[in-house]
């Protein structure tokens, strides 16, 4: 039976040969007739090389973790495969009807699904589907702009707790039917994700469908910018 290893343990593995071919051959050099040393300046060598050689493994080490989160950056922007459900239609009303809804404020710690996302839960259930969804933040039943530090700091939690989350843009009619265009905070998610959203005790979370000023909802297809600052988001969405 073969026994496989990875880069880093055969790295360390390796470290380690090193480390007791060193002290081997000093040792074999302190016996010999023509070398010999007292007692006290071997144990002073053998500290000194062993002390060289536990720095090689902890400088290694570092080396390896710098490495390591360089290759795990994350993607500039997510995208979703397969059936995305970007909203809720009933049998009566036609998808142009359909807004932007009004959500309420949820408390620090509590996430709330808004009614057509719940339908939509209820009508899909079993079926390997994402939802693509806006998150809304709320701190002390505030709502939390998305350019906040803390916002920002909020969605790099939920990136790094693996949900693919971050920003997109909708637009709406402002003035003279002029479209505004705006950005906030989105992601796409399994039915199990929705319900089991990890929160942070400090803001409360309200997860709905987003419509453009038209009653179209938000395509999935454009996308989901992991950064705030993407020079993407400064473009209007096609």
């Amino acid at each position: 039976m073969s026994i496989h290893t990875t880069p880093d343990e055969r790295l360390f593995q390796a470290i380690g040969q090193v480390d007791d071919v060193l002290l081997e051959r000093l040792e074999a050099q302190m016996q010999a007739p023509s070398r010999s040393m007292n007692t006290k300046s071997t144990s002073w060598y053998r500290k000194r090389w062993g002390g060289i050689a536990a720095g090689l493994v902890a400088t290694t080490a570092a080396c390896i973790l710098i490495f390591n989160s360089i290759g795990e950056q994350l993607p500039s922007m997510y995208t979703a495969s397969g059936t995305v459900i970007d909203s809720y239609t009933s049998a009566t009303l036609p998808p142009s009807s359909s807004v932007s809804p009004s959500v309420a404020s949820p408390q620090n710690g509590i996430v709330t699904l808004d009614n057509d996302l719940n339908k939509a839960l209820n009508e899909h259930a079993g079926q390997q589907v994402t939802y693509f969804v806006a998150i809304d933040l709320y701190s002390n039943g505030s709502p939390l702009a998305v350019n906040r530090t803390e916002a920002r700091d909020e969605v790099e939690r939920l990136q790094q707790a693996d949900y693919k989350v971050g920003y997109a843009q909708s637009w709406t009619y402002q003035g003279d039917m002029q479209k505004v265009y705006q950005t906030y905070i989105a992601g796409y998610f399994t039915a199990e994700q929705l319900q089991q959203f990890t929160t942070n005790p400090d803001y409360g979370y309200s997860l709905h469908f987003v419509f453009n000023g038209d009653g179209s909802p938000v395509s999935p297809n454009s996308g989901i910018f992991t950064q705030p600052d993407d020079p993407a988001l400064q473009q209007p969405v096609k």
